[in-house]
């Protein structure tokens, strides 16, 4: 473990974990705002890797094609010692979000995490299950980056006939 603080921000880095190319490996990372744990099944990598969980130091800015999102400023960052080689299989990924305003200031039940795609500059919202009860939420992955919690802004345009026959749009 390793941390360093200024006056204005403190970086907490996990330790890096080796991962095996034969047995699942879980690693776990301790920031402020709760556990964050990685779980990467057994031939995920052809030959043993060094992994590194750590929280960034920010978050990039970008948007989504898949949909509107609304940054919370909660995450992580998963680096490997290989650059380039990335998971052969889904890994799973969970974050927490303890002692962190998100429960009160997004609905828990639309929090999804998305990873940032550095080569097109967007933010890709991965398949994810909240859990509010535990103040987390768990996605799979087979590419690592910054990842990063984030509210998935539903918004549904529907075209409902009238009785007259005019259509009417709801939002």
């Amino acid at each position: 473990w390793a941390s360093t603080s200024t006056a204005f921000t403190c970086y907490t880095l996990a330790p890096a974990g080796l991962v095996s190319s034969t047995a699942t490996t879980t690693v776990n990372f301790n920031p402020s705002n709760g556990p964050a744990v990685v779980t990467i099944p057994p031939g995920a990598f052809s030959a043993p890797v060094t992994i590194t969980l750590a929280l960034p130091a920010g978050f990039p800015a970008g948007g989504s094609p898949a949909a509107t999102l609304s940054t919370s400023g909660v995450g992580i960052s998963i680096t490997l010692d290989s650059p380039g080689l990335q998971p052969q299989q889904l890994v799973t990924i969970s974050i927490s979000y303890i002692g962190t305003s998100l429960a009160t200031t997004f609905d828990p039940n639309r929090l999804v995490i998305a990873r940032y795609d550095d080569a097109r500059g967007v933010w890709v919202p991965l398949p994810s299950t909240p859990d509010p009860a535990n103040s987390r939420v768990t996605a799979v992955t087979d590419h690592f980056s910054t990842f990063q919690i984030k509210r998935w802004n539903i918004s549904i345009a529907l075209n409902i006939p009238s009785i007259k026959g005019s259509a009417k749009r709801w939002n």
